[in-house]
């Protein structure tokens, strides 16, 4: 799936799932998208990208983050079409990142985000690699939400008013997501 870099975000719509990684249930919460979601990462076989010098901590600081937080977790998943040589064990995302900008923004990336700038040479944009940079991996790792009587960890700085929890055990909200 392509689309430009800084484009308005529009692969899913509405709101934004952050799966608690911890959860044995699965627990999700669900952040109405108050904030303006931009495209960055989301690069397809046969359409141009942007490649250049990245910052020697980009693609770990990226792996870091990817490894806390799952957005809009799907049951299928996307190999990366941009290897030239089949792989054994293909590089594979079915899941999103969530990285706050300037107020108002949050930059919405592929999980395989971190492949293309380390494998790839992708560059993203600058303000996107400024974002990244920013992140403090460790205090978001340390995160905890307590929403509707459910105990989160969900990494990400802010919940908006109209959070919910989605309890994937639980019949009544699972349905949801079928």
């Amino acid at each position: 799936m392509h689309f430009a870099d800084l484009t308005d975000y529009s692969y899913q719509q509405g709101d934004d799932r952050f799966t608690d990684m911890t959860s044995p249930d699965g627990e999700c919460l669900v952040l109405p998208a108050t904030y303006r979601r931009l495209n960055v990462g989301w690069l397809e076989d046969r359409q141009p990208y942007p490649t250049g010098p990245v910052p020697l901590d980009l693609a770990d600081k990226l792996a870091a983050i990817a490894d806390i937080q799952m957005v809009n977790a799907c049951l299928g998943r996307h190999e990366c079409d941009l290897c030239d040589e089949p792989r054994e064990y293909p590089p594979l995302g079915s899941w999103e990142i969530r990285i706050p900008g300037r107020p108002g923004v949050v930059y919405a990336a592929p999980s395989l985000i971190v492949h293309y700038v380390a494998v790839h040479g992708y560059q993203p944009p600058a303000e996107f690699t400024t974002a990244v940079r920013a992140v403090g991996v460790g205090e978001w790792n340390s995160l905890r939400w307590i929403l509707d009587g459910y105990r989160l960890v969900i990494a990400f700085p802010h919940v908006p008013d109209g959070a919910s929890v989605l309890d994937l055990a639980d019949p009544d909200t699972s349905q949801n997501w079928i």
